[in-house]
């Protein structure tokens, strides 16, 4: 699957990069091989799958879902650069809301 140019644009402007014209088609020749893969394992076309299903231990530990001591909001927003009250200020995501309205 190829990615059009203006996909590999949108994909840089949303991850807020700057990419170089080589660095874009490496992007783009990456993104299609991912692409690729994920649309294999769709089809269940994967003759190692086998070989790694039981790669984990028999049987997985968990810890108790307890509630403990959480960070205090003025520790956490004190190396913010932008805040509203108790909460993180972040720019908005190119593409978002506008962009779903049309």
């Amino acid at each position: 699957m190829a990615l059009d140019a203006g996909t590999i644009r949108w994909l840089e402007e949303l991850a807020g990069l700057e990419l170089a014209a080589a660095e874009r088609e490496l992007l783009a020749r990456d993104l299609a091989r991912i692409v690729a893969f994920v649309d294999r394992l769709g089809t269940g076309d994967l003759p190692a799958a086998a070989a790694v299903r039981n790669w984990g231990p028999a049987e997985i530990r968990r810890r108790a879902d307890e509630p403990g001591p959480s960070l205090p909001a003025e520790t956490s927003l004190a190396a913010t650069a932008d805040r509203a009250e108790s909460c993180f200020r972040i720019p908005p995501v190119p593409g978002g809301e506008e962009a779903e309205r049309g």
